[in-house]
């Protein structure tokens, strides 16, 4: 406080007299009542000691008081405001102060002689003071960086845009956020998400075999402060909200008791979970959850939603630039592409294996099937059935366990119904007979729960001629369910039939 600066110059001189005077009181007082009135040193000691401390503190109050108006007066120069403001301001903007005085009067309290109860009921009176203005000044803080925070946004959005600007290429992938997370993607202030989605993009294109791009990044203020939503080339691909301050206790299905919190879904695969304070995290843990923080929750939901977009993300100039890159190291490929495969072909093959989350890694093996086969037919969709059996290594590595494939299979009954439908209609899939479908969908529901219990995922097989529009009739339903065709399982692994479906019957 400024103010004080000038009283403390004053009262310094006046505080160390005042302490050699009492040191002087003390010393002979205690001389004269042993010498002069024959007072045992307890008696004296205590007689003498509470007169001299009495007399101190009464001779001080005025020099105090005087000091501090002097000073006061001094130093009043530098204040802006009215004097009582400016007074009021200081004393009340700074709790610390106050609890540190409310400590002091307590002491004092507990020094014998002195008034306990007054004492205590000023040093009761000091921090309860001090904790009203230490709550109002965090309550004042968060309120003026949720203002800042929202000038920010309302700033960029006032920039204006030059006229060849207004019609640009939508970014590939897009990340948009509430003020409220704006910390989280703010390096100055340790926002950790900006560094693992740099990772998470390393990591998606080792797995999937493409280059992920940027991801834009940008507020929107038409979104909760804790919402945040995913868009491919500005279409909302997903959504979801998170509580700051909170962390995520997932519910895998093998808890102990129920955690207190707020009952939400984890975005990424749907389970139930719950936001809880951070201080829960160990109990959460001994119940058997798992406990994640805010980005872990953001990221795992980008990297979901992009493998299952990955499809979308996977332009012609993107498979153009892959094919250069790998090109560099195997220029055959250049005598390849566009030359007997065009890239068109090329494209629509890729997209359709990362639609059934087959990574396209191996572009030198998918580019030579292409070319072995591209004389027997234009269509992508059947050439795809073709590149799938050359990465059949691939594909059963994907859902094999310990060497061994857990599967179900149609029966010889609906595979016959559904090829002869597909016949009837010249080679498309046509509307099939509706019970027909719900008894399929059905039967197949009930099988997941083998697979649950050998901690497989669910992969039904069919024969090459009916897989891809098997797994069209199914996707709506079942999207998780995997369609292998027999020719896409490499011969080595040892194939486990767990059912066979009867969608006739």
């Amino acid at each position: 406080m400024v103010q004080m600066d000038g009283a403390s110059k004053f009262i310094r001189g006046d505080a160390i007299a005042g302490i050699i005077i009492t040191l002087v009181n003390i010393i002979g007082g205690i001389a004269i009542g042993i010498f002069q009135h024959s007072m045992d040193l307890k008696s004296a000691l205590q007689t003498f000691t509470i007169l001299t401390v009495g007399d101190g503190l009464v001779s001080q109050i005025p020099s105090l008081i005087t000091s501090t108006a002097a000073g006061l007066m001094v130093t009043r120069a530098v204040a802006k405001e009215n004097l009582g403001v400016e007074i009021v301001k200081e004393l009340t903007s700074f709790p610390k102060a106050l609890y540190m005085a409310s400590a002091a009067l307590f002491i004092m309290g507990i020094v014998p002689g002195m008034p306990t109860i007054p004492f205590f009921l000023l040093g009761a009176l000091l921090a309860i003071t001090g904790y009203i203005m230490q709550s109002s000044m965090k309550e004042k803080q968060k309120i003026e960086e949720e203002e800042k925070a929202k000038e920010m946004i309302k700033e960029a959005s006032k920039e204006e845009e030059e006229p060849e600007e207004l019609i640009t290429q939508p970014e590939t992938i897009t990340f948009e956020i509430g003020y409220g997370l704006i910390p989280l993607v703010d390096e100055s202030q340790d926002g950790q998400i900006i560094k693992r989605i740099k990772s998470l993009r390393k990591q998606l294109s080792k797995e999937l075999g493409i280059i992920i791009p940027l991801i834009h990044i940008k507020d929107n203020l038409e979104l909760k402060p804790g919402e945040y939503r995913i868009l491919i080339r500005d279409v909302e691909v997903a959504k979801s909200e998170v509580m700051p301050d909170h962390l995520l206790a997932i519910d895998t299905g093998n808890t102990k008791g129920q955690i207190e919190g707020v009952k939400t879904k984890e975005p990424a695969f749907g389970l139930d979970a719950y936001w809880i304070k951070p201080e829960l995290k160990d109990r959460a843990k001994m119940l058997g959850y798992t406990v994640v923080d805010i980005p872990t929750v953001i990221i795992t939901h980008m990297s979901e939603v992009i493998k299952n977009h990955a499809y979308e993300i996977l332009g012609r100039a993107e498979t153009k630039e892959i094919v250069d890159t790998v090109a560099k190291k195997y220029p055959i490929i250049k005598e390849i592409v566009p030359e007997q495969v065009p890239l068109n072909i090329l494209h629509r093959v890729l997209q359709n294996l990362l639609k059934e989350a087959v990574p396209i890694r191996d572009i030198l093996t998918i580019v030579e099937t292409l070319s072995d086969n591209i004389i027997k037919t234009n269509d992508p969709d059947i050439l795809t059935e073709f590149v799938r059996q050359g990465l059949k290594k691939i594909i059963t590595s994907k859902y094999a366990k310990d060497n061994n494939l857990y599967a179900v299979v149609l029966s010889p009954e609906t595979e016959n119904y559904i090829l002869q439908k597909i016949k009837e209609a010249d080679g498309e899939l046509p509307p099939l007979d509706p019970g027909f479908v719900q008894k399929l969908i059905t039967k197949l529901s009930k099988s997941a729960e083998k697979f649950i219990m050998n901690q497989a995922t669910p992969v039904l097989l069919t024969s090459p001629a009916i897989r891809r529009y098997v797994k069209q009739i199914i996707e709506p339903y079942l999207p998780n369910f995997a369609v292998l065709s027999y020719s896409d399982i490499d011969s080595k692994i040892k194939l486990n039939i767990l059912e066979s479906i009867d969608a006739n019957e």
